[in-house]
């Protein structure tokens, strides 16, 4: 699944509803990969 997010003034990134009901946890890991890929790992 790709989507394209948009940051908020404040640096927020809102994760649309179908994911989060998926992942069904509020806590996630940020990880800033070399390349410049930013990884959010759940942690459940």
């Amino acid at each position: 699944m790709r989507l394209k997010l948009i940051m908020g003034r404040k640096g927020r990134i809102l994760l649309p509803k179908k994911i989060r009901e998926k992942l069904r946890t509020k806590a996630f890991r940020i990880v800033l990969r070399s390349d410049g890929v930013i990884e959010l790992h759940p942690l459940i």
